[in-house]
């Protein structure tokens, strides 16, 4: 390339980078710049150009340098260079350091930016990587002689000497940093690449480090930190013996002893911290345990960090305001990491007795300082020492049962480790409880004490009775010393006291609660017992602050039990409770009422005596007080404060409806007679009786706050139900019952005053709500008497403008009444059927507007089919077929097919055909006694069907056979997609369950119609067929599903052939099969177009002959169809093809001269027509570069994520400059290296769980399993719990028998209404475990799997014997 061209080249690509990076340039050209950019770095020889434009002199800009120097680094990177290129650019680049750099012009040549020296730097390593081996093995020594000036051997090159240790750290980064992910081939380089550098110049490099180091050690700090820091990392994987001598140790320490000053005020503390970075980066390498033992010695740590504690910083001024906080936390973090070590050095199992005695020496020596650090009083420092804590005491805890040494010693360090742990609980001195500007503070502490409450259990854990003995010794005292001094205690010792009782509770109730019948209580048990008497002896409850005050309702809430065995005492407490609902403090005073309630519903059959007293103590609060919202902006919404919110007048009535439910539940003591329950409940009904009649007329008329005051008066109407009776309709307990006659008809009188109100103010979505709420409450104390008003209730909740999600709301409650009522709901349900479904079909044909009402959509469909389901599972399905609702039955079989096809909602697809089994199984009669000689013989005759429904067999076979077809017939259908999987499986077993009620008729109907009609072949029709007959329900839906996946693979062309024969030729319209009998006629079958249906519209409509008039209604859905499809919002895919045609058309046109880029370009001599740059060019563009869309995921660019990066890259030159780049790497490699572990223990328990729980084995409830892989037993029982509320209702209604779905997972079968297992809510041992780092529960998984099951998880493989002849070690590092 002749140097006229480079210049004119390097222009272009000057003036693109600068267009690109200037904020104000126009968009248009910025775009077109980008594209010039980007195609310039996928060009092979475009790094020249770049190469040339970054170094050359004068200098351009700092922007234009970063960025050809990061095209420089894609193309090398790439692979665009070949070796003569590589040495070339070698060869050019260490010129330019060298004159830049090194002796001969570091002194009187301006150095680059930082910006630059970083890329520079990236450049430098890059070569490294592709030429070191080879074509620059002198690479270390050139970089070295940077550092030393013109006729000198010392390396006293200031800038030579940055640059040389920026390239070391550059250099371990790139092939040595663990924290980077890396494939296998590049992981075989960088070792061998490692492998070179320690053969041939780790001496070498060592003797730099302290050859640098006596040089610079009292002469510049930033030079001494950045080579602590590049020792610290090359140590990691060299010979720490190079590196670490009694010359580096006096560096250190006496950086650490550091007293000197800046400005004559100010230590330099940066010494320390870098000092203190280097003895972590050195204890971080990997060795066995004896040698990580000795290295402890040898670097003195122990004496480093007493000389660290008694300084000046942190000794003299720990409780002043110039306590160097950083500093100490970084000294915490040293202690921590030393004591890790030595734990994991003890733990490990090379560990023999001299190791032994060394680590346990070690650690007397090093925990007066953990606790020293755990003391502190910023939260800060003390979470950092936490993880060492609970490393030490696990290992206690695993060594409690030996006689070894440690065990014996532990008995000293435990008392001394529990009583920091509890000072550490305690509020300290400046904190102040309940004020708005301290929420952030106070939940920092409130997670600081979990953590702390985890050490605690694990101290309990190893020594269970020094554990009970030191908590009850620090309640106890608290509780006299409070009775002694009459009440005069500082708040936060009492506050202490009672949240240790709180905590000691756990283990109280760890053994299956206080009280036992069959074994003797335990002592934790008998303390816990012990504490409370003395709780309530004291009258704590008096003390006026609200910390304390709250924490003693909710250790009474907590530990009821032990009031149930001590009934004397609960009016007590009552009384205490009573005082604190009436608090002057809001925070307490709400939180009290849920409190209150909590506790009366826990022991309300021994309120009876004092029910009435209860009752009027609460007058006072139950009057309600409507108040709107006040008006605020979004953005006041946002800023918000959680306190604030809690306040709300909306949050306000949330907890006053908790002493509503708390005088239903004192009125429902058994031991108040009926007589006397009517007349409590009189006495807080008639006042809302009252007061909904004065605010009924004016809500009617359209008053905000009248209205509001009657939703809040029917929610206290149903919520004062809802504490009366638990019963449950149709359900028998011992514990609960129905209420008497005479208490469901005063209850009725609610229902009848709500109803008159939802009757007045049907269009009010709030009173809708309200009532719905009300509805479900008094279903427990009505029971059958809700029956009568069901039509009203109906009418009044289900209104022309209710939305979908108050239909789904709904129907789950019409769910729950069916079920609980179902011998006597009949006649009602039969004349309310048709109205109900027809406002269910109209909510359904509702047009969507936007995700959330696609969403409500979904749920309504979901609770349509669940509510059929209700009906057809509990001997109700006559009532579908009655002659009241033979009107409506066509549209209810029409919805279901639909439903069937509906690719995008695999779920709701997956119900339907659920539906469509429970109809087969319910009409289609007895099951035929089948052979599977059937399929042979087409003569063989083993019984007529059935039908209880007079010809239901035949339109089975006409119907409901062709809809199982209709989904892998869809061309977009993914027969590989598992939920799509789990609805071929549905329609597998609706075929399966046709055939146990028509046997031979549905065999020959397949044969001659069906399969043949979809262009199946012989071979394929006869192997479906004896599948059919041969196999069982589960093996049958495998075959189906394996079929369509094979079908769609061209191995058949079944659904090829479906979806040529139009599906709706196939499903022909028939005669009714029904007409002649009393039984009501079913529907045809509705004809399967071959695109997806419109399923929001689910009525049958005629379609309109050629020459007729199109009717009203037929117009009418042509026009909300057609609507529907303009409001559709725009798929992905549509909206990417517009954007593709707008910038085509963009693109297709020339820029015009009215625009500002023009104009400006015109100014410098712009011409239309004619190139930019000079016009002695001959090959200049006169057009802008051509578009090229790549479809692939692969080539140099990689498209828009590389442009991503480019932009960011190129318009964060200037925060780059700023940011500290040790910091951020140390934080975000962090952040990785915790990601990946994690999500290697998580592996690893999946893989012991396979080894000692296999598919099929017997399950044990979750405190048998072992902790190592009980947590993700846990983590399945509670999504089990989670999804398991909405299926309550249905556990009785299971399907077949005969049917299951091998897809099915077990938490599926339990979410469908089987038995599920119980999350137990205390697990100390799991929660202990958890507690841990996840590297340490990874390690022990990983130590497990090998002694016990002979697994390497590193091998992922299980070997013969404990020797695992074969695998290289128990690291993961030994794997490499």
């Amino acid at each position: 390339m002749d140097a006229q061209a480079r210049r004119v080249n390097c222009s272009s690509v000057k003036n693109a980078i600068e267009i690109a990076w200037n904020p104000r340039a126009e968009q248009t050209l910025k775009s077109q710049a980008f594209d010039f950019l980007n195609q310039l770095r996928s060009e092979p020889q475009g790094w020249q150009i770049c190469f040339s434009l970054a170094l050359r002199d004068p200098k351009p800009s700092e922007v234009v340098r970063h960025v050809s120097l990061d095209i420089v680094n894609n193309a090398i990177e790439a692979g665009y260079l070949g070796d003569q290129d590589m040495i070339l650019l070698r060869d050019n680049i260490l010129a330019y350091m060298q004159n830049t750099y090194g002796a001969a012009g570091s002194s009187n040549v301006q150095l680059d930016p930082v910006s630059i020296q970083n890329k520079i730097t990236q450049t430098v390593t890059n070569l490294f990587t592709a030429l070191y081996a080879n074509h620059w093995i002198s690479f270390f020594h050139d970089i070295l002689n940077l550092t030393v000036t013109t006729g000198s051997t010392s390396r006293n090159n200031v800038a030579g000497v940055m640059l040389y240790l920026r390239i070391l750290v550059s250099v371990h980064d790139d092939i040595a940093d663990v924290l980077l992910p890396r494939s296998p081939e590049e992981q075989k380089r960088d070792n061998d690449l490692k492998d070179l550098i320690r053969h041939r110049d780790t001496a070498m490099i060592a003797s730099s480090w302290h050859e640098i180091l006596e040089q610079w050690r009292s002469r510049d700090d930033s030079i001494v930190k950045l080579c602590l820091a590049t020792i610290g990392k090359w140590v990691t994987w060299t010979e720490i013996s190079l590196a670490v001598n009694d010359s580096l140790l006096s560096l250190l320490f006496e950086y650490l002893n550091s007293q000197q000053y800046k400005d004559g005020n100010e230590p330099l503390q940066e010494r320390k911290e870098a000092a203190i970075e280097a003895f972590i980066d050195i204890l971080s390498k990997k060795m066995s345990a004896s040698d990580k033992l000795e290295l402890v010695d040898v670097l003195k740590v122990d004496e480093a960090v007493a000389l660290l504690v008694g300084s000046r910083e942190l000794a003299e001024m720990r409780s002043t305001a110039n306590y160097d906080t950083d500093l100490a936390e970084g000294v915490a973090k040293l202690v921590n990491n030393v004591v890790c070590d030595i734990v994991k050095a003890l733990d490990s199992p090379q560990s023999n007795d001299s190791v032994s005695q060394r680590g346990s020496s070690q650690l007397k020596t090093f925990l007066p300082h953990v606790l020293h650090f755990l003391s502190d009083e910023y939260d800060e420092i003390c979470s950092t020492v936490i993880p060492c804590l609970t490393d030490l005491l696990t290992l206690l805890r695993k060594k409690a049962k030996s006689g070894n040494t440690l065990a014996s010693e532990s008995s000293a360090m435990l008392p001394l480790i529990l009583d920091v742990v509890i000072s550490k609980t305690k509020y300290d001195g400046t904190s102040s409880w309940g004020q708005d500007d301290a929420q952030t503070d106070e939940a920092e502490f409130q997670e600081l004490r979990k953590r702390l409450h985890v050490l605690q259990k694990a101290v309990a854990a190893v020594d269970e009775t020094m554990y009970i003995e030191k908590i009850r010794n620090v309640v106890v005292s608290t509780f006299d010393k409070f009775q002694s001094q009459t009440g005069q205690l500082d708040w936060r010792d009492l506050e202490l006291a009672m949240h240790e009782m709180e905590l000691f509770g756990e283990l109280g109730y760890r053994h299956g609660g206080l009280y036992s019948k069959t074994k003797p209580v335990p002592l934790a048990a008998e303390q816990l017992i012990g504490m409370m008497f003395k709780l309530v002896e004291t009258d704590v409850a008096s003390f006026s602050h609200p910390a304390v005050q709250l924490q003693y309702m909710i250790i009474c809430e907590r530990y009821y039990s032990f009031f149930e065995a001590n009934p004397q005492l609960i009016a007590r407490v009552l009384d205490s409770f009573v005082r604190l609902v009436h608090h002057d403090n809001i925070k307490v005073r709400l939180r009290s009422w849920y409190l209150f309630h909590r506790f009366v519903k826990h022991v309300r059959q021994h309120t009876g005596s004092i029910a009435e007293t209860v009752i009027q103590s609460l007058n006072d609060l139950l009057p309600i007080n409507a108040e709107l919202p006040e008006e605020t902006s979004e953005n006041d919404n946002e800023d918000m404060s959680s306190t604030e919110n809690d306040q709300s007048a909306a949050a306000r009535f949330n907890s006053q409806l908790y002493l509503y439910e708390t005088i239903g539940c004192v009125c429902s003591a058994r031991s108040i007679s009926v007589d006397n329950q009517i007349l409590l409940i009189r006495s807080v009904n008639h006042p809302l009786f009252s007061d909904l009649e004065a605010h009924l007329d004016q809500a009617k008329a359209g008053d905000k706050r009248a209205i509001l005051q009657v939703h809040h008066i029917i929610m206290a109407l149903g919520t004062l139900a809802r504490g009366f009776s638990d019963n449950m309709p149709a359900t028998s307990s011992p514990i609960t019952s129905p209420p008497a006659r005479v208490i469901s008809e005063e209850f009725a009188r609610s229902a009848e005053a709500i109803l008159v109100a939802l009757e007045g103010l049907r269009s009010s979505f709030d009173v809708r709500e309200a009532a719905r709420f009300a509805f479900s409450r008094l279903l427990n104390v009505l029971g059958s008497q809700i029956l009568p008003q069901l039509p009203r209730w109906i009418d009044g909740l289900l209104s022309e403008r209710s939305t979908k999600d108050e239909m789904a709301l709904f129907m789950k409650l019409l769910d729950q009444v069916v079920f609980g009522f179902k011998s006597e709901i009949y006649d009602i349900l039969n004349t309310l059927l048709t109205p109900f479904l027809q406002r269910v079909f109209a909510g359904i044909a509702e047009p969507v507007a936007g995700t959330d009402d696609e969403i409500q959509l979904t749920e309504l469909k979901r609770e349509y089919l669940a509510f059929l389901l209700v009906i057809l599972n509990n001997g109700l399905e006559s009532v579908l077929v009655s002659e009241a609702n033979q009107i409506v039955f066509p549209t209810v079989i029409s919805t279901i097919e639909h439903l069937t096809r509906d690719i995008t909602d695999f779920q709701t697809a997956k119900l339907a055909f659920s539906v469509l089994s429970r109809m087969v199984f319910t009409w289609g009669g007895p099951d035929l006694q089948l052979q599977s000689r059937a399929i042979e013989d087409g003569n063989a005759f083993y019984g007529s069907p059935q039908p209880k429904l007079p010809g239901f067999d035949r339109f089975m076979m006409n119907t409901f056979s062709r809809t199982c077809w209709a989904i892998p017939s869809n061309p977009n259908f993914d027969p590989k997609d598992a939920q799509g999987k789990q609805v071929l499986g549905e329609a597998a077993a609706l075929q399966k369950a046709i055939y146990t009620k028509t046997g031979q008729e549905y065999l020959t109907w397949l044969r001659d119609a069906e399969l043949s009609g979809m262009g199946m072949d012989n071979g394929t029709i006869d192997e479906y067929l004896r599948a059919l007959c041969t196999s069982d329900t589960k093996e049958f839906q495998q075959f189906f599903k394996d079929l369509v996946l094979r079908s769609t693979r061209y191995e058949y062309g079944i659904v090829q052939d479906i979806q040529r024969h139009n599906l709706s030729e196939l499903i022909q319209p028939h005669s009714n099969i029904m007409a002649q009998t009393a039984s009501p006629p079913l529907p045809a079958a509705d004809p399967a177009p071959p695109e997806p249906d419109d399923y929001m519209s689910m009525t049958i409509t005629e379609p309109t002959k050629s020459g007729e008039k199109e009717t009203y209604t037929q117009r009418r859905i042509r026009k909300q169809r057609e609507a529907e499809a303009r409001s559709r919002p725009k798929s992905k895919a549509e909206l990417a093809a517009a954007a593709d045609a707008a910038r085509d058309d963009a693109l297709s046109t020339a820029l015009p001269n009215t625009s500002k880029g023009f104009q400006m370009m015109a100014k410098l001599g712009f011409k239309a027509g004619t190139a930019l740059g000079a016009a002695t060019n001959p090959n200049a563009r006169t057009e802008p570069l051509h578009i090229s869309v790549k479809e692939d995921r692969g080539g140099v660019g990689m498209q828009n994520e590389r442009k991503r990066k480019f932009r960011e890259e190129a318009e964060g030159v200037e925060k780059r400059r700023k940011a500290e780049e040790g910091d951020y790497r140390e934080r975000v490699g962090r952040e990785r290296e915790e990601k990946r572990v994690e999500g290697m223990f998580w592996g690893a328990m999946k893989v012991l769980e396979g080894i000692e729980q296999p598919e099929g084995g017997d399950k044990v409830p979750p405190k048998q399993v072992n902790v190592l892989w009980r947590g993700l037993v846990r983590e399945r029982c509670e999504k089990e719990r989670e999804r398991r509320a909405r299926y309550d209702l249905h556990q009785s209604l299971s399907r077949s028998a005969a049917y299951e779905d091998p897809e099915e997972d077990e938490h599926d079968r339990q979410a469908l209404g089987n038995e599920v297992e119980e999350v137990e809510e205390e697990d100390g041992e799991l929660e202990e475990f958890l507690g841990l780092e996840g590297k340490e529960r990874l390690r022990r998984l990983v130590e497990y799997l090998r002694q016990k099951h002979h697994y390497c998880f590193w091998c992922k493989f299980r070997y013969k014997d404990e020797k695992m002849e074969g695998c290289p070690g128990l690291e993961e590092d030994d794997h490499d």
